[in-house]
């Protein structure tokens, strides 16, 4: 063998172990790379002390600062984040140093293979010149090919490292500042070029209208199975305390969707045909068949026909009738419905600002509390059987519509929308797969992160309400599911007519009920007797209630799910949920009748009998000294002090 072809073979070998090992250090850098930008994505910009769930523990434990599990709770949940941070920061310093490493070894054999590419000693002349300057040139367009990619990497990585802690300031400038034209206290300014029949003249008590905690939500990485397309919400969103948001009655059921009265209320007699203990009663325009929302001196109920849609804002103190904004139908012919469900059938949601409402032709409308349109969307006639009736709610400042629609789970037509309040923009949206529902989300901090939890055939599904993204689902539902899901502590409650009562241990992820094992631990029992098709469960920290379609109230022992007792109420029937204040249970059946219930182990004793004076199918208002309640003509305020 000649020294040139000696020098050939220990050049090629010194030239193959440079590409290998440009190759193994590339695939390396191109790993750790994946993984960096995959967990950037994946956390996202906030502040973990910065999340809805954080502050809503933080608040729990100003309310409750004697309430020993409720500070453990915030210290677990404290403990878990400040781990997940520093976990986060660890692993982008490191994942930092090594994609350093990776891309300088990657960097440094792949310009060593090209420099002995080109200098190969070749053992004769001819077409293998043309070869090694094309794989030189190979070599260089890859080389560079690498560089680019690295440097994006490495611009990447950056912002991830620099994020997760806020600009010096920047958690102040949303929060610290209104937004002063939609603030109550100037909307009596502002409504001056808005409509012109406000009883009011614009005018507004400031000291009793604003509402809760609204934060800046990222929306900006919709995570699966939401939609990519989603919109980011505007900085400057409104400002105003939890306190504010949890004192009032924003949504069906209340500020958390469970039925349980946070004000003074006394159990009292009232007779709204002869107007004992009645306040005031007003007459409402428009049918429906939704419950009344209040916020500070306003109360807001809606009512449509099929060619009329219509929001209604009333005096809290008097029952005068401010304003009444009309909202514009869906084109096309109207939806069909069932007289029990209605044309306005979902509750609207109000947050300090703004109330919202949405209609059975999927009409959705945004006004101020003064009257004037904000927003308006129109979301198509959803597909449903008997009629829309799932309610608004609202998550700082995202709305959240409700729209599961079809026959089949497997037709995915149903969706979850979170919108900007303010715009009615879209900041993300679950396509879900199951048929119509008519069931309300709840929306509150369960076992120590805050959760948005749908119930539909067949799954109790739990999502992130800040992104989408769902967090766990249990397989606990069948068929037309009307009542909502509610929650005590750390468990939730689902029904529906013909499967079960479920408790469900909340702190899961994934799929709960995916086997034996997982839904031992997770399901904690089950009830089927005397279940309900439309009224949704009521849990305190003893028991759960539910009271069927046929007059049938039950009460479950909360942790062992037995069976304590049922009365019946002869000749009734319910629509209504049953509610909670001064530590009584509150019925009222489809005929206007009511009762306050004193529950203990081995009974269910009533205590106060009411009548209504007409039909009623909604559920009750609760604020310091009264109830506001709406029948099939008036809308009521009674007495509870």
């Amino acid at each position: 063998m000649t020294d040139s072809a000696n020098r050939f073979e220990a050049t090629e070998e010194r030239y193959q172990a440079a590409v290998r090992t440009a190759v193994v250090a590339g695939a390396f850098t191109l790993v750790v790379g994946a993984l960096m930008l995959y967990d950037f994505a994946r956390r996202g910009e906030k502040h973990p002390m910065e999340t809805t769930a954080y502050k809503a523990a933080i608040l729990a434990a100003r309310e409750q600062p004697d309430n020993a599990a409720v500070l453990e709770q915030v210290r677990l949940l404290d403990e878990r984040l400040r781990q997940e941070y520093f976990r986060q920061r660890a692993f982008s310093a490191l994942g930092a140093v090594l994609l350093a490493v990776g891309a300088a070894v990657c960097a440094a054999a792949a310009k060593t293979a090209s420099v002995l590419s080109r200098t190969l000693p070749l053992p004769q002349a001819g077409a293998g010149g043309d070869l090694v300057g094309r794989q030189a040139q190979a070599a260089r367009w890859s080389v560079g090919a690498m560089g680019l990619f690295l440097l994006g990497v490495i611009v990447g990585v950056g912002l991830g490292v620099s994020s997760p802690l806020p600009r010096r300031g920047a958690e102040d400038s949303p929060l610290a500042q209104d937004n002063q034209a939609d603030r109550p206290e100037n909307q009596g300014r502002a409504a001056v070029a808005g409509p012109s029949d406000d009883t009011t003249g614009g005018t507004r008590a400031s000291s009793d209208s604003p509402s809760p905690g609204r934060t800046t939500a990222d929306g900006n990485v919709p995570p699966k199975p939401a939609d990519h397309s989603a919109a980011p919400i505007a900085a400057d969103s409104e400002v105003f305390s939890a306190e504010e948001y949890l004192a009032a009655w924003p949504r069906f059921r209340g500020p958390e969707g469970t039925g349980l009265a946070r004000a003074a209320i006394r159990a009292a007699a009232f007779d709204g045909a002869e107007g004992r203990g009645v306040v005031w009663k007003s007459p409402v325009p428009l049918p429906g068949n939704n419950s009344a929302v209040v916020w500070g001196k306003r109360v807001f109920v809606t009512g449509a026909t099929e060619t009329k849609r219509e929001v209604y804002c009333f005096g809290a103190d008097d029952g005068r009738l401010l304003w009444s904004r009309p909202v514009e139908a869906a084109a096309g012919p109207p939806p069909k419905v069932l007289d029990a469900t209605g044309y306005a059938a979902p509750t609207a949601a109000v947050d300090g600002y703004r109330v919202y409402a949405i209609f059975a032709d999927g009409s959705l409308a945004a006004f101020t509390f003064d009257g004037r349109p904000v927003w308006q969307k129109q979301l198509g006639v959803p597909e449903n059987s008997y009629g829309h009736a799932a309610s608004l709610l609202t998550v700082g400042p995202l709305l959240i519509v409700p729209f599961d629609q079809g026959h089949k789970a497997g037709e995915a037509k149903s969706r979850l929308f979170a919108m900007d309040s303010r715009s009615g923009e879209i900041v993300w949206q679950a396509k879900r797969e199951v048929p119509n529902s008519w069931t309300t989300p709840l929306a509150a901090a369960i076992a120590g992160r805050m959760q948005l939890i749908t119930a539909a055939d067949p799954w109790a599904i739990s999502y992130n309400p800040e992104d989408g993204r769902e967090l766990w689902r249990a397989k606990v539902l069948r068929q037309d599911v009307g009542p909502s899901p509610t929650f005590f502590a750390d468990r939730v409650y689902t029904v529906s007519e013909f499967p079960a009562l479920t408790a469900i241990k909340a702190d899961g992820d994934g799929d709960l009920t995916r086997d034996k094992e997982t839904s031992k631990k997770f399901l904690l029992w089950k009830g089927e007797d005397n279940l309900p098709d439309t009224a949704s469960p009521l849990a305190v920290e003893r028991w759960v209630f539910i009271v069927s379609s046929n007059g049938i109230l039950t009460c479950y022992d909360a942790n062992s799910g037995e069976m304590l007792w049922d009365k019946e109420f002869e000749d009734s029937a319910f629509s209504a949920s049953p509610a909670w204040a001064d530590e009584k249970l509150f019925l009222i059946d489809t005929n206007g009748r009511a009762w306050w219930i004193e529950p203990s182990d081995t009974e269910g004793k009533i205590v106060v009998e009411c009548s209504l004076g007409e039909g009623c199918v909604s559920s009750p208002a609760w604020q310091p000294g009264r109830i506001y309640l709406r029948g099939k003509k008036h809308l009521f305020c009674l007495r509870a002090e």
